[in-house]
Formats: C-alpha cells, sequence, structure tokens
C-alpha cells in the first residue's frame, strides 16, 4: 500500500478534510508518496521501503494566566491543543529514508479556534559512512540546527514553552527553522558533530521587530549559510537530540554555530529597507546522574527596536538562559528555567526575564506524560504594559511514533 493511502486513513482518524490539505499541497503529497514519480524513476532499487512508520502527538495545555498587576486586574483561563500532529516516515534501501509531518497548532488557543493543518518537516535523507565519518544528508524541509532546544523535538523537551529569545531565533534566519534547505550533518567517532545548510531565509509573517510588530511584507534576499558543531567531552552523540535525559546518563558537550542572510529587504508603513541578520549561538550541555544543566546563549546583529517609532536603528540584541531538571525516581522530576533577554543592547528598559519551576511525570517516557508549571515574565516599560505576566500550567503529552 502507498504512503498516500496509509496517510489518508491516519487523516481520517484524526476527522479533518484531508481534501483542503491535498489542495495546498499536493506537490508534496506527490513526492512523498512511495510510489511517486521520484520513487519510481530515481534509484529505484535504493527507493524500494523496507519499513515504514506512522504516528501521532498530541499536547494539551491548561493554562491560568494572571495580569493582576495592571489597573484592569485581568485573568485569563484557557485549555487548547499546543500541537496535533500526524507524522509518517519510510525508510529504504542504503540509507534512504524520508519523513514528513502535518501539524495544527495551538487549536482553541484564545480566539484562534479550530486553526488549520499546515506542513512541518518533510525531507529526503541518504545516510553514508567512510571509515570512522558518519554523514547524513537532507533535502528540502529540516530543521535548521540554530538552537539546541529548536533543534530538539517537543516529544524530548522539558518544558513544552520554550525560551522566548529561541523562539526568536527560530524565525531570525530561516522562517520556523525549517524554510527549505539542503544539509550535510555529519559526525566523527560520535564525538563530533556538525552541520552545514544553505537555504530559504525569513518570511514576513515571522520577521518582527523587538516588540513582536510584523512587517508588511518581505522582497528580495540571499539565501542563508550557516554551521554548527557539537563537541562532546563525556558521552556520545545522541541518537536524536534530547533534553529529557533519565537517570543513567552521563553526558558534557559545549557546541557553537553561526548563521546569517544578507540583504534581506522589508517593508513597514510604506517605506522599503535593506538589513543583513548574523544569528550566533553557543550552547553547553550537562547530565550527571539525575542531575542535569542546560544552557544557551544567542547574539542577534540586527534588531529594529520599534518598526513604529525607530524603524532605522537597528541594534544588536542578546540572551540567555539556563535550566534544569532533577529526577526525584523514574517518574517524577523537578524543573527550573531562567532567562534573560536584552532586546536591544544600546537602549534602556528592553530587558525580559522569564523565570519556571516546574514538576514533570514521566507516566511512560517521553510518550506519555504531565506536567504543572509556574512561568513568570518581567517586562521593562519598553517592552509591555505589563510588568509582571503570571502564568500557572498544566500539560499533557501523547506521543506516539
Amino acid at each position: 500500500m502507498s504512503l498516500f493511502y496509509y496517510f489518508f486513513d491516519c487523516a481520517d482518524c484524526l476527522v479533518f478534510s484531508i481534501t483542503r490539505f491535498m489542495k495546498k499541497t499536493n506537490l508534496l503529497i506527490a513526492l512523498f508518496c512511495c510510489h511517486s514519480s521520484f520513487a519510481q524513476n530515481l534509484l529505484v532499487e535504493d527507493l524500494k521501503p523496507n519499513s515504514y512508520r506512522i504516528g501521532t502527538r498530541l499536547q494539551g495545555v491548561m493554562e491560568h494566566n494572571d495580569k493582576s498587576m495592571q489597573e484592569s486586574n485581568r485573568v485569563d483561563q484557557d485549555f487548547f491543543l499546543r500541537r496535533a500532529r500526524l507524522q509518517v516516515g519510510f525508510d529504504w534501501k542504503n540509507g534512504w529514508s524520508q519523513y514528513m509531518d502535518i501539524r495544527n497548532d495551538r487549536v482553541n488557543q484564545g480566539d484562534k479556534g479550530e486553526g488549520d493543518f499546515n506542513l512541518g518537516d518533510a525531507f529526503i535523507s541518504k545516510k553514508l559512512s567512510t571509515g570512522e565519518f558518519n554523514h547524513k544528508f537532507k533535502f528540502f524541509r529540516a530543521k535548521v540546527d540554530i538552537s539546541r532546544t529548536q533543534t530538539v523535538s517537543s516529544a524530548r523537551i522539558l518544558y513544552l514553552n520554550r525560551a522566548k529569545s529561541s523562539d526568536f531565533a527560530a524565525n531570525y534566519i530561516s522562517h520556523n527553522r525549517r524554510a527549505n534547505n539542503l544539509q550535510w550533518n555529519g559526525d566523527y567517532k560520535e564525538k563530533v558533530e556538525w552541520q552545514l545548510v544553505v537555504g530559504d531565509g525569513v518570511q514576513s509573517a515571522s520577521f518582527t521587530d523587538a516588540l513582536g510588530k510584523k512587517a508588511d511584507g518581505v522582497g528580495d534576499k540571499k539565501f542563508i549559510y550557516g554551521t554548527k558543531a557539537r563537541v562532546y567531552l563525556l558521552g556520545k552523540k545522541q541518537k536524536k537530540l534530547n533534553e529529557t535525559f533519565f537517570a543513567t546518563d552521563r553526558l558534557l558537550s559545549v557546541g557553537g554555530g553561526v548563521f546569517t542572510q544578507q540583504d534581506v529587504r522589508f517593508s513597514y508603513g510604506g517605506e522599503s529597507h535593506v538589513t543583513d541578520r548574523t544569528l550566533t549561538n553557543l550552547e553547553i550541555t550537562a547530565v550527571f546522574g539525575r542531575l542535569s544543566l542546560m544552557g544557551e546563549f544567542f547574539h542577534f546583529s540586527s534588531v529594529a527596536p520599534d518598526f513604529k517609532n525607530s524603524l532605522s536603528q537597528s541594534v544588536a540584541s542578546q540572551s540567555f538562559f539556563l535550566q534544569s531538571e532533577y529526577k526525584l525516581n523514574d517518574k517524577w522530576s523537578l524543573y527550573a528555567r531562567y532567562e534573560d533577554w536584552n532586546k536591544a543592547l544600546s537602549l534602556e528598559n528592553f530587558t525580559l526575564e522569564n523565570y519556571v519551576l516546574g514538576l514533570n511525570h514521566y507516566y511512560q517516557g517521553n510518550k506519555t506524560k504531565f506536567g504543572f508549571f509556574v512561568d513568570q515574565t518581567r517586562n521593562d516599560q519598553n517592552i509591555s504594559s505589563v510588568p509582571r505576566d503570571t502564568s500557572f500550567l498544566l500539560t499533557a503529552m501523547l506521543h506516539f511514533y
């Protein structure tokens, strides 16, 4: 049976209109069907599927948001699906494989309603080994490793709301860190790994100033180029990057990357502008028995503090976050995170601080887990009229793949 029919059956179980999705992505679906012209005509012997996988992921959030520091004394309560995902993958001969997922994010959050399904990852990959070197080439929509926490799948992160500055980094160079691209990933003896990437870049839907205002449009732009390296001083490369380490792991790794896009033309308020963007990322991860620590640093070369009032005054922005998990036993763990983000280095009152404390329950590892979190953001006056924004969250995830 072709991938299309498995896709259709699973989509029908999730009760959404496959017809609407097919109209939007018919070319990609045709590409990823195992009986597509690609599979029929290109390296036919290699592309005979040996196995396939079909999975789903549901992540629910119940949130109580307290803005009582404002004069309005507002409270907002929300219950939504952070993610509903259907994912499919095929493994072929001689190291060839393909993967694709569709997802509907933040269903019923605020006034969003049911939303719609969109294409997430969609790539073909090829593995090669040459002596002590291992290589993996990816084509099309695969994650650019601009941040460790952003590259880790949401099924294996400690808290469903990633650090705010990492979310900004996810769209700073490559839209949703997975705009169409070509990647060379590799490792040496599983102690040093790297990524080299070239691809498409930013889009107006996520091209924002420091306050979150979107540009009216993004026009001509050049390809993105970047590289990331990670060195394992203790332990070795993981088969899949993870944050939810369990008590038997011992690991110490450091990494860094630089990604850039030049001559990005964008418009706001009827005026056109050109900017260059470079993102620098540093990371460290340590796991010793029940305790895990992870930190990341971001430097954004050019950010407009406020499109409306200071469009031409692009400045650098800088942030870091530290997070930790302590395993109480095989099922329960404590979580903490601190983030500091100066959104405009040369200006005053543009700093954000975020504090998170939480408790995770791993009912079935990373497949079924629950959590309770207290999340508070403290904003300088130029960032928000809400000096302290506090949320209490209950989270749940079911993941099978």
